[in-house]
C-alpha cells in the first residue's frame, strides 16, 4: 500500500508528464509553423512518449489501489524567437522532470517503498536519455547557428525519428 504522499507526489507526477507532452506540442506548433516539418515530428515523438510516461505513473497507481489526483495542464505561456531557444527550453525542462522523480525516489526511500523505488527505476534511466538526447539536440543547434544548410540538414535527420512506445501495458 502507498503512502498519501507518495499517492500524491505520483499524481503530481502524472501532471507534469502531461505537461511536458503539452509543451513538447507547443514547442511542435513553433517549428511547424516556420516550416521545419522534422523538428516537429521530432516533437511529436516527444510528447507521444511523454503521455506515454504519465500512463505509466497512472497505471502503477491503479495497480497499487490509489485513487489518482487530477490536476489541471498550462500551457507554458513562454515565448522564445528563435530555434534553439525552444531546444534550450526542452532541455531544461528535462531537468526539471528528473529533479522531480529523483525526489519521490528519496520520499520513498525514506518510507523503505522499494516497490516504489524498484518502479521509478526505469524513469531514472529514461531521464538520462531523455537530457542526453535533448542536450545532443541543443548543442547541435548551437554549433549549427543560423547556418540554413545545416539546419535544413538537421531538420531532415529529425524527419527520419520514429516513435516507439516504451510504456508496459
Amino acid at each position: 500500500m502507498l503512502s498519501e504522499q507518495i499517492e500524491k507526489m505520483l499524481s503530481e507526477q502524472i501532471k507534469k508528464e502531461f505537461e511536458s507532452a503539452y509543451l513538447y506540442l507547443e514547442i511542435a506548433d513553433f517549428y511547424a509553423r516556420r516550416g521545419y516539418e522534422g523538428f516537429c515530428n521530432w516533437f511529436h515523438i516527444q510528447a507521444r512518449e511523454e503521455q506515454d510516461h504519465a500512463m505509466r505513473f497512472y497505471k502503477y497507481l491503479i495497480a497499487n489501489g490509489a485513487a489518482v489526483k487530477f490536476f489541471a495542464i498550462q500551457p507554458s505561456g513562454k515565448n522564445f524567437n528563435n530555434l534553439s531557444q525552444r531546444m534550450e527550453e526542452a532541455f531544461f525542462h528535462e531537468g526539471f522532470v528528473t529533479v522531480s522523480i529523483n525526489k519521490i525516489y528519496e520520499q520513498a526511500a525514506i518510507e523503505k517503498d522499494y516497490r516504489t523505488q524498484e518502479f521509478l527505476n526505469w524513469f531514472i534511466h529514461e531521464q538520462l536519455e531523455e537530457e542526453d538526447s535533448t542536450q545532443r539536440m541543443m548543442e547541435r543547434l548551437r554549433l549549427i547557428g543560423g547556418n540554413p544548410a545545416g539546419i535544413f540538414q538537421l531538420d531532415c535527420e529529425c524527419a527520419t525519428r520514429r516513435y516507439e512506445n516504451h510504456s508496459k501495458d
